[in-house]
């Protein structure tokens, strides 16, 4: 089964949210997304198969801002417990100052241009257990040419009511 998806948003610069947020103004998005999925009738997956997704920033004058390309292998197994393989090239060229590593100063700035490669990997237990887990692993850069590991887990555990 093929899935053929398409995103796109137009933020005018002088675009004032009344309610919520708006991280930014001025700009258009552009996100296709193409998935190939797989179902065996038999063995350990229900489905599997790979997912290519893109999502471009540009300036009203259609210059590129950010953009990130990742291919994704996802399966999904019959017990509903999934596991997700992954890889990504992201740029970004800073529309302001910015402090990556969170030292309260900005430390990058503004319209500096970075680029990385990322690898990663996302595993979620099957959701009917009484106990439910997510781990999750990337590698690759950051910003500034500098490289990035991080390793998470979270834990949720059933409740029932009588």
């Amino acid at each position: 089964m093929w899935s053929i998806g398409w995103q796109h948003e137009y933020v005018g610069k002088n675009y004032r949210a009344e309610v919520g947020y708006v991280p930014r103004t001025g700009y258009i998005k552009f996100a296709p997304t193409a998935t190939r999925l797989f179902f065996p009738k038999s063995g350990a997956l229900l489905s599997h198969g790979p997912q290519l997704t893109s999502t471009n920033f540009f300036t009203e004058k259609m210059e590129r801002t950010d953009n990130e390309l990742m291919l994704n292998y996802g399966m999904v197994f019959r017990a509903r417990n999934t596991l997700n393989v992954w890889a990504s090239t992201t740029y970004i060229q800073l529309l302001q100052p910015f402090d990556p590593l969170n030292l309260g100063k900005d430390s990058l700035q503004a319209f500096t241009k970075h680029s990385w490669n990322t690898v990663g990997a996302d595993y979620v237990s099957k959701p009917q257990s009484l106990l439910t887990y997510a781990l999750s692993a990337r590698y690759g850069g950051y910003y500034a040419n500098g490289k990035r590991f991080t390793a998470t887990e979270s834990w949720v555990t059933a409740s029932s009511h009588t």
